[in-house]
């Protein structure tokens, strides 16, 4: 997991990260209600989730746990792409540049579901508001510079207006349902992080697929 250096962070000016699983877990900071039924799980599964890694920033994987090998076999023209060299789709003279990336021009992003843009930005430049149509994760990364960015909400009211710095990240994602990042995680990597059985990891992962954003209230 890579870290970043934020002047917001939860300790000012530190590296902000955090653990999903082991003793420093975020969800060992839950309710069991909260939690139970985000993942739809009973108590006796809860337990094995949140306490049966015992480790915290390192732990010490068991012989028996085949660790899944990578799998990418293709040339570095297949997974490389030079944006900052590409030719940009828009350029202004003294304003800025739109460089975009997608399966057009990169076709494994097919497989990744993810598309990239590079924006460069003059001396108070700007760049007009933008819109999405699927927000579900949604990360922006200051290279270099600073500048101001504002985000509204879809009834007009401004959530985000503040100053941003190189190395800042806003970023947006889900921890529980299906697009959650548990879901992206194999079997294998679960049952290490989470320090339990491989039926019992299956069987979380099977629990995020049909969980959802939203919770209705217990029955």
């Amino acid at each position: 997991m890579k870290r970043f250096m934020m002047e917001k962070a939860y300790t000012p000016a530190s590296f902000t990260y955090f653990f999903f699983t082991g003793t420093l877990g975020m969800l060992k900071g839950f309710s069991t209600e909260f939690i139970s039924r985000t993942c739809n799980m009973s108590e006796n599964e809860l337990n094995k989730l949140v306490n049966s890694q015992t480790g915290a920033l390192i732990t010490k994987l068991s012989k028996i746990l085949d660790m899944p090998a990578g799998k990418c076999k293709g040339t570095d023209d297949e997974f490389v792409f030079n944006l900052d060299n590409a030719l940009a789709d828009i350029n202004v003279k003294n304003a800025g540049s739109l460089t975009t990336l997608t399966a057009a021009k990169l076709p494994v992003l097919t497989k990744l579901g993810v598309s990239a843009s590079l924006v460069k930005l003059d001396a108070n430049a700007m760049c007009s508001p933008m819109y999405t149509t699927d927000s579900e994760v949604q990360l922006t990364y200051i290279v270099k510079g600073s500048g101001k960015i504002e985000i509204v909400g879809f009834n007009g009211e401004c959530l985000l207006g503040t100053t941003v710095q190189a190395g800042q990240m806003p970023v947006f994602g889900q921890l529980a349902g299906a697009t959650s990042v548990w879901k992206a995680l194999s079997p294998a990597i679960l049952q290490a992080s989470l320090n339990v059985t491989e039926e019992f990891a299956e069987l979380f992962s099977s629990k995020m697929k049909d969980s959802t954003v939203f919770i209705p209230p217990p029955k």
